[in-house]
């Protein structure tokens, strides 16, 4: 009898154990994050995302996914910056309601998006994935505290909520802010050589062996390591000030400094080659150029990415940290040895 009492007891309190598990932990867990994903403005997977378009007041963006990253489309065409990109794309998914104002159907009625600046609202920005649209968020007035916005969203429920302030000018981005504004898409480790040509300063050609860095021209001799690679940093760092013209022609080439009689002109060589003369002669992947021209009068200067159609703004500061000459460049040390390997002087 006492077994059977005994067994009961212990149905019973594994029945609770599981009980407990299965609906106040585990469930617990699958509540919370039902709650969570229930505020959120707009559900996206940003792997499944294939086009964005940003609109305001001034200025239509749309951004498409290429098999090597973003493309820009509108308002140019033009290499988007991946990387602001998949920061927008994850403000979006993170971006969540703190409260609704206007629920389903009242949110249709006429004259009630004008009371929250949703009109004419400031911001739209659209989603579009590889299953098909996903929705169109539209951005209005700040609410009177200042803290919030209202943000309206349509699709099968429309609703008017509220986001944090924050979250509105994280996404209210422009085509700057989002174009790839890099001088060059070089990755310092990977350049093997560096070239230089310019009418007004010696040509240099300097290639790694290992991990050193050897002048070739004007002369054949060790090069100073750390120079070269504060230069490769440099140029790495380097962002673009502003875009002035899209399209130019051969003559706005010349206005700008830009030809390849006028302009300070940069190689970088991703790929080892056997002769000097092949250094610089390689695919579009391998060899990245960078073409410095006129100043602008305001201490910026006029430069061009070749692999890119535009010319752009680069600041004075890159240029003299480029303009270093054969003796900055050169090894100074009169002599190399291991100290701890010296045995007699």
């Amino acid at each position: 009898m006492r077994f059977k009492t005994n067994l009961v007891i212990g149905v019973v309190f594994g029945a609770l154990l599981a009980f407990v598990y299965l609906y106040e932990i585990k469930g617990g867990e699958e509540r919370r994050q039902a709650a969570e994903q229930s505020k959120k403005i707009l559900d996206i997977n940003a792997p499944e995302v294939a086009r964005l378009v940003v609109s305001n007041d001034k200025e239509r963006i749309e951004i498409g996914r290429e098999a090597n990253g973003w493309l820009m489309l509108s308002p140019v065409r033009d290499e988007a910056d991946s990387e602001a990109i998949d920061r927008y794309l994850r403000n979006l998914s993170e971006s969540e309601r703190e409260k609704t104002v206007v629920d389903s159907a009242d949110a249709l009625r006429p004259g009630v998006a004008g009371e929250y600046g949703l009109e004419n609202p400031r911001l739209k920005v659209f989603i579009d994935t590889k299953q098909g649209p996903l929705d169109t968020l539209y951005f209005g007035d700040d609410a009177p505290t200042d803290r919030f916005t209202y943000v309206k969203t349509t699709g099968d429920n429309p609703k008017i909520d509220v986001v944090r302030a924050w979250r509105y000018d994280n996404l209210a981005k422009t085509s700057f802010d989002l174009r790839n504004r890099k001088v060059l898409n070089v990755a310092q480790g990977a350049v093997t050589a560096l070239g230089r040509v310019s009418a007004d300063m010696s040509d240099i050609v300097v290639t790694k062996n290992a991990e050193l860095w050897q002048l070739k021209t004007p002369l054949s001799a060790m090069a100073d390591s750390d120079s070269v690679d504060a230069m490769l940093r440099n140029i790495q760092n380097a962002e673009i000030v502003e875009f002035v013209n899209e399209n130019p022609t051969d003559k706005d080439l010349r206005q700008y400094g830009l030809t390849v009689d006028q302009a300070i002109r940069f190689a970088l060589a991703t790929k080892e080659n056997a002769t000097e003369v092949e250094l610089f002669q390689g695919e579009k992947d391998e060899v990245d150029r960078l073409f410095i021209g006129h100043s602008d009068g305001v201490g910026r200067y006029y430069a061009r990415n070749v692999g890119r159609s535009p010319v752009f703004l680069i600041d004075s500061t890159l240029v003299q940290q480029l303009s270093l000459s054969v003796f900055d460049l050169r090894d100074k040390n009169p002599i190399r040895f291991e100290r701890d390997r010296v045995t007699t002087i």
